[in-house]
């Protein structure tokens, strides 16, 4: 019986949660003689490869290892060895319910030229036990890949699929914008712009075991500044400039709005407002923060631009 689904998963240093993860892709209810698991390791130091050796899968899983550069030049490497008609990619820390498989080859049977967006959940277990998870959960729901008819931008490549043939043609992933953020929406508009249309499957289920600090976040959104720099220069338009927030406007308007004052004030309130749960406010300066850091991190994207 052929390959018709890949499975990719890029990991780094997380070899518990990947143990963890491709343990509910071994409990599929798809035929388990129709797909193959590629794990990609991108220079783990914790062990990975040996953990890859203990497993007894059901499935075929191929185990590639590279240089530590990034998620997407990791699914790039996968994307070039998949055997598969289809790609489903996931994330190391993805938890695949039993008919995830199922639910995403279920919309390329019913259209053509489509990549489809799961729904992925912020796992509940973590959600209880961090006050700042419960607010990111919040801003989670906010997000509009919870309508029925999804955008480019809303594309989340954690949880999503592709055909393998539609996925060469636009073009492997953006190896360019760093190792965090903006390289699934980038490839989205591309995507989009070839005519590929985006659609959200509701029942296509995996939960995130995302447990990030606060100060982490932080750190990341710095580092999602300065890979939108980079996508704004690949694609100068107006859509990608608003929706980045880098247009020059969208910029002073920031550096207004998210001002020093304001900033220090919210982070020296946090410790009291988590102290008493008062989830409002407590969403409202960590919303504040957050904004923050990625406003940091378009400003040394630009400073870095014009050196």
């Amino acid at each position: 019986m052929s390959i018709e689904v890949s499975i990719i998963i890029p990991t780094y240093n997380r070899k518990n949660i990947l143990k963890r993860s491709l343990g509910y892709l071994f409990e599929q209810t798809y035929s388990a003689a129709k797909y193959e698991i590629i794990v990609v390791d991108d220079g783990s130091v914790d062990g990975t490869a040996e953990m890859i050796k203990t497993l007894r899968p059901p499935c075929i899983l191929r185990y590639f290892r590279q240089d530590n550069r990034g998620p997407a030049a990791a699914r790039n490497l996968g994307i070039k060895n998949a055997k598969g008609r289809i790609i489903i990619f996931l994330d190391d820390d993805i938890f695949a319910t039993s008919c995830l498989i199922e639910e995403h080859m279920s919309y390329h049977d019913r259209f053509s030229n489509v990549f489809v967006t799961g729904h992925t959940l912020l796992l509940p277990e973590l959600i209880k036990s961090s006050l700042f998870l419960r607010c990111a959960r919040k801003r989670h729901e906010r997000l509009p890949w919870n309508s029925a008819n999804p955008v480019f931008s809303e594309f989340l490549i954690g949880n999503s699929s592709v055909k393998k043939e539609n996925f060469l043609d636009i073009g492997l992933l953006d190896k360019d914008l760093g190792k965090y953020g903006w390289e699934d929406i980038e490839w989205g508009y591309r995507a989009h712009k070839k005519g590929l249309q985006l659609k959200f499957n509701r029942n296509a289920i995996a939960y995130h075991y995302k447990n990030p600090t606060f100060e982490e976040s932080c750190r990341l959104h710095c580092l999602m500044g300065k890979s939108a720099v980079t996508f704004y220069k690949k694609h100068p338009d107006l859509t990608i400039a608003l929706l980045l927030g880098v247009h020059p406007l969208l910029v002073f308007a920031k550096s207004i709005l998210y001002n020093k004052p304001l900033v220090k004030l919210c982070q020296k309130i946090i410790p009291y407002i988590q102290s008493r749960k008062l989830f409002p406010i407590l969403y409202f300066c960590y919303s504040v923060v957050l904004e923050y850091y990625y406003f940091i991190g378009i400003k040394e994207g630009l400073e870095k631009e014009t050196r």
